[in-house]
């Protein structure tokens, strides 16, 4: 399965938008019980951009003997590190770049990027503030 940079960044939101951490069968829009979701959130928990309420990075997906898959209901929140990857991608700029540029990169290259050209564009404004 290919990685869908966009679903991606709905799921993160779907993450902030909640007050007190979200359920994986309550995150709106979304079907858990779908592969797309199930990899996508794989993926997140990967990147440590999601992680249970307690810090812990199990996102209570499990597979059975005979494949069938089940989740564990447990409240999950967006990391430190998954909000800075979310505000970093809010600018259309940086998100076009990520998406044209680095579609095929990996998770982990995409938040670093990210964060690369956030730092570059604070730079370049802390620039024009101080000259």
């Amino acid at each position: 399965m290919k990685r869908d940079l966009d679903y991606l960044k709905s799921l993160l939101e779907a993450f902030e938008e909640s007050e007190d951490g979200v359920k994986i069968n309550k995150i709106k829009g979304f079907d858990f019980e779908s592969a797309l979701f199930r990899y996508h959130m794989e993926l997140l928990k990967e990147a440590k951009l999601i992680c249970r309420e307690d810090g812990v990075f199990d996102i209570g997906l499990r597979k059975s003997g005979d494949g069938i898959y089940t989740w564990n209901i447990w409240s999950l929140r967006l990391t430190n590190d998954g909000h800075d990857f979310l505000d970093n991608i809010r600018s259309e700029e940086i998100w076009s770049t990520l998406k044209t540029g680095f579609k095929d990169a990996s998770l982990g290259v995409l938040t670093q990027v990210a964060k690369e050209l956030f730092n570059r564009a604070l730079n370049k404004q802390l620039g024009k503030i101080f000259d």
